[in-house]
C-alpha cells in the first residue's frame, strides 16, 4: 500500500507540472481524492510496476494484478496473491497439480508433509476461518495454497507462508543451472540453483521479489 501511495503521489506531481498547476493544495487535493477512491474500490494496482514488484512479470489490468504466461494466480493468506507455476522448472513440462509458489517451478518439494503424505487443506474454508479469526487448517508457519484444477473440498496443500519462506535454509548447488535469489537474514544474494535437487522456499526469482517477501521482516 505504501508503494501504491508513493506511486499515486509521483504521478499527480508529474501531471501538475505538465499542466502548470502549483504543487500545493490545488495539486494535492486531487491526489488525496484519487488515493482514497483507490482504497474505497480496493484496487490492487495503478500500473504494471505495482504488480511486478510483488511477482516478476505480473501486470496490472483494470486495477487488478494478473499473472504472467504459464502461471495461474492463486490466493495466499500471507501475500494476498501469488503466481503458481504450471511448468516444472527441471523438465519444462506440465508440473504437479499440487505445488507451492516457491521455489518457482519446483514448489511441490516444499509441501508440508506428515510422513510421505502431503498435508491437504480446503482453501475456501481456510480463508473463511481466517476472516473469523479462527485457526487455519495448516500448522503454524504454513498456509493453504489451492492446486491446479483440484476439486473441493480439499483443493490445496499447506505451503510455507511469507515469514517461513524467508527463514528457511538456503540451498545453493554447485551444479546449478538457474540463477535465483535467497534471503540470508541481512539481505538478498544471488545463488545457483538446480531445480532437480532438494531446496527450500527461500528461493526467489529476482532480487526485487526476495526483498518484497523478506525485507519488511528485518525492519
Amino acid at each position: 500500500m505504501i508503494r501504491l501511495f508513493a506511486g499515486f503521489r509521483a504521478k499527480i506531481k508529474q501531471q501538475c507540472k505538465i499542466l502548470g498547476v502549483p504543487l500545493r493544495i490545488q495539486c494535492y487535493f486531487p491526489f488525496f481524492l484519487i488515493y482514497y477512491l483507490h482504497l474505497a474500490l480496493a484496487l490492487e494496482c495503478t500500473g504494471n510496476e505495482d504488480c511486478s514488484a510483488r511477482w516478476p512479470e505480473a501486470f496490472c489490468v483494470r486495477g487488478r494484478c494478473k499473472c504472467p504466461a504459464d502461471t495461474v494466480r492463486k490466493t495466499s493468506p500471507s501475500r494476498g496473491w501469488i503466481c503458481l507455476a504450471v511448468l516444472d522448472a527441471s523438465t519444462g513440462q506440465i508440473g504437479s497439480a499440487l505445488t507451492c509458489p516457491l521455489p518457482f517451478g519446483a514448489g511441490y518439494g516444499v509441501i508440508r508433509r506428515e510422513g510421505s503424505r502431503p498435508v491437504y487443506c480446503a482453501s475456501r474454508q481456510t480463508a473463511k476461518s481466517q476472516n473469523n479469526g479462527s485457526t487455519s487448517a495448516c500448522p503454524h508457519g504454513y498456509e493453504c495454497i489451492p492446486g491446479h484444477g483440484i476439486p473441493l473440498p480439499l483443493d490445496g496443500v499447506c505451503c510455507p507462508n511469507q515469514e517461513t519462506s524467508c527463514s528457511q535454509p538456503i540451498f545453493e548447488h554447485e551444479d546449478g543451472i538457474l540463477n535465483r535469489w535467497a534471503w540470508d537474514g541481512n539481505g538478498c544474494h544471488e545463488l545457483s540453483w538446480n531445480p532437480a535437487r532438494p531446496s527450500t522456499a527461500n528461493n526467489f526469482l529476482t532480487k526485487e521479489q526476495c526483498e518484497s517477501y523478506c525485507v519488511h521482516d528485518s525492519l
